[in-house]
Parts: structure tokens; sequence; C-alpha cells
């Protein structure tokens, strides 16, 4: 019976860093979108390929990983949604600062 509750416990704990971690690619995503709808503020350094990059290395750690292939499909989707015409361009800019903000 305590090695049951050991198991648990440690699957616990995998699972809580798993759901704390989760949403680290998608962070890196948002990152790229905006150096891909702003690239005069991208530099050599820091700039939509080094994002991308960022989100496929985040996303191989996790139990389903993501492809590069599948990270820049949605990365195009997210752009595309971005300048959906159904958006107002205040509605559009509010977006774009969200994304600018999720790299800081």
């Amino acid at each position: 019976m305590p090695i049951a509750v050991i198991v648990i416990a440690v699957v616990g704990l995998y699972d809580l860093d798993f759901l704390t971690n989760a949403e680290d690619w998608r962070e890196d995503l948002a990152c790229a979108a905006y150096y891909e709808i702003n690239p005069v503020a991208a530099t050599e350094t820091n700039n939509a390929e080094i994002w991308i990059k960022r989100a496929v290395t985040n996303a191989s750690e996790k139990p389903s990983p993501e492809s590069e292939a599948a990270i820049r499909i949605k990365l195009r989707y997210m752009i595309k949604e971005l300048r959906a015409p159904a958006l107002s361009e205040a509605d559009q800019n509010t977006q774009i600062d969200a994304l600018k903000d999720s790299c800081s």
C-alpha cells in the first residue's frame, strides 16, 4: 500500500509540473506571431524564427510533442484569425498589444 501512495504522489508531482509548463510553447508562439505581424520590432536576437524554435523546443518536452510544421501551422492560423476582416482595427490593435505583452 505505501508504494502505491508513493507512485500516486510522484505521478501527481509530474502532472503538476506538466500543468505549470503546459502553456510555455503557446506563449512562445504568441511572441512569434507578434514579430511575424510586426517585423519592424524584430531584431537579430529577438525575432519570429527564434520564438518559433523556442515553441518547438518547449512543445517537444511535453508528452505529446508538436512538430515544427505543426507549430508553423498554428502560427499561420493565429495570424489569419488576427487579420480576420470581422475584427475592427481597434480589436486587432488590442490583440497585437496582448501578443507584445506576452513577450515581456
